[in-house]
């Protein structure tokens, strides 16, 4: 069982960071060339799936992540909980900057009238960048030390 814990754990993760990474290097770049407009549109529509799927990625990432670090508390070696420990510190970070920062926009932008968007939406936008950046670049040494706490452990 506790095998099944772990490749769902790094489904979970590797799947969330990616997602992460991939808005980062390419979405925002991209959606910081498009009109307002055309800005609040992209989002209100990705916002439709993410508002669903992110927290479903985030959860089960974490509750795999802590049924792991209980199930091999007294077997596993210390490096291999010291690394499961981190991964999981890094997914709460990036729970907390979701919580705070990005979600808050997120439904701020979902209550948005296209036709009339607010003077500040710029800022919005920049504010939710900031803590989008914070989640992505959070997520990879977190998935990395998930990766490494599940290779280097024995069972």
């Amino acid at each position: 069982m506790t095998r099944a814990f772990k490749l769902l754990h790094l489904l979970f993760y590797a799947m969330l960071v990616g997602f992460m990474i991939v808005v980062q290097w390419s979405l925002v770049p991209a959606q910081n060339r498009l009109s307002a407009e055309a800005y609040a549109t992209l989002e209100k529509g990705m916002n439709n799936v993410l508002e669903t799927l992110t927290p479903v990625l985030m959860i089960g990432a974490l509750v795999f992540g802590l049924l792991v670090l209980y199930l091999r508390r007294r077997q596993a070696a210390r490096n291999v909980l010291v690394l499961l420990l981190g991964g999981i510190a890094c997914l709460a970070v990036m729970v907390v900057s979701t919580l705070s920062i990005n979600a808050p926009i997120n439904f701020a932008i979902d209550a948005w009238d296209i036709a009339n968007l607010p003077a500040d939406w710029m800022t919005m936008r920049d504010h939710w960048e900031f803590g989008h950046m914070i989640r992505s670049y959070v997520g990879l040494p977190g998935l990395t030390a998930a990766l490494a706490a599940v290779i280097w452990d024995e069972s």
